[in-house]
């Protein structure tokens, strides 16, 4: 259960970034699109956050978006 969770959060994760990069997503399209609550979405923002990203809110008219300005870089090591 407790690896269904996280995958599934993982998942989630990916799914926030990939709309984002996508842009014009506001926390209410974000939950929309992932069929979760705005509250949800503010504690995935806050994670990512803490993992490296930047991701800030800007304005666009009369509306707000996200926009991912920075990610962290990943790094892989080799196995022998």
């Amino acid at each position: 259960m407790i690896y269904e969770r996280t995958l599934a959060i993982g998942q989630r994760f990916a799914a926030i970034l990939d709309l984002i990069r996508a842009g014009q997503h506001s926390t209410r399209t974000l939950a929309a699109a992932l069929s979760v609550s705005e509250p949800t979405i503010s504690r995935c923002l806050a994670a990512l956050r803490r993992r490296g990203y930047q991701i800030e809110p800007r304005r666009k008219g009369q509306t707000w978006r996200f926009v991912l300005v920075h990610e962290p870089r990943v790094v892989t090591v080799a196995h022998k």
